[in-house]
């Protein structure tokens, strides 16, 4: 073998490799999901961060205010950089089941994919910028003990990885919601609301560039004491923040993380 060459692969490794591209080859990456495909490709999906909240919209037969339930998690592809949010929303018995079907962590199949058509894509956070309504879209539990299950389930991610990098947030000139992962650089006094909340501004960095030898950076007024004391403790680490509100008014972007907005500590790199 020629120096600096590449050995091939063991007849046996050969064979891993193949059954592996075969598994995973055999659905689409979620990255490609649109209207388009969502109709006719089929998508391996975990899913992550399952909840069921409350929330409130106002009714446009009379203008009140209406509680309703949905239950929401992360769907995530073959890659953890492509991910999307599937959601069902209706009766409180609706929720439960969902909640009851849809297992933290548990493999799904997605076809026929069906989509929030409401809600704007500037207000979707996820890289991929749609919402699946799970209710109205062809789902297959890919959970049992069959090995073919089994070894599709190990190979999924884990844990969604926000895929834009900090200079692509500095970047952005219009109002709308981001995911963002990125190195706590530095974090100012705390101070309080008129309400009460404890806000502090958190600088955030990687390794991407605004302009050449010039690392990016953006500041984030971060809202909520528990958030701030995690921060605090892991300045200088990376951070995962989901759902980062980022308006622009006059040439000025300003970016916020809400008090019931999550963040939390990277995954660890296996």
């Amino acid at each position: 073998v020629p120096p600096g060459a590449l050995h091939a692969p063991e007849p046996r490794t050969c064979l891993v490799l193949l059954s592996l591209g075969f598994r995973m080859t055999s659905f689409t990456d979620l990255g490609a999901l649109n209207k388009s495909s969502g109709k006719v490709a089929t998508f391996a999906v975990r899913v992550v961060g399952a909840k069921a909240t409350e929330y409130t919209f106002t009714s446009k037969r009379n203008n009140s205010q209406v509680t309703a339930q949905k239950f929401e998690a992360w769907l995530i592809g073959l890659s953890p950089q492509a991910y999307c949010i599937g959601y069902v929303k209706g009766s409180p018995a609706a929720i439960a089941e969902a909640k009851k079907k849809y297992v933290e962590g548990s493999v799904w199949i997605l076809a026929q994919a069906a989509f929030d058509t409401m809600t704007n894509i500037c207000f979707i956070s996820t890289p991929i910028p749609w919402r699946v309504d799970l209710a109205k879209s062809k789902m297959t539990s890919r959970n049992s003990e069959d090995q073919a299950d089994k070894d599709l389930c190990d190979e999924m991610p884990q844990e969604p990885i926000p895929p834009r990098s900090v200079a692509e947030i500095a970047r952005i000139t219009n109002k709308r919601t981001t995911d963002l992962l990125a190195i706590v650089k530095s974090i100012s006094e705390q101070r309080n609301t008129k309400n009460g909340i404890a806000v502090a501004d958190v600088e955030l960095i990687d390794n991407s560039v605004i302009k050449p030898d010039v690392l990016a950076m953006v500041k984030v007024s971060v809202f909520g004491a528990d958030k701030l004391f995690l921060l605090k403790d892991n300045e200088g680490e990376p951070i995962v923040f989901f759902n980062l509100s980022v308006t622009c008014s006059d040439g000025h972007m300003s970016v916020a993380h809400y008090a019931d907005e999550l963040c939390r500590k990277a995954p660890s790199c296996e």
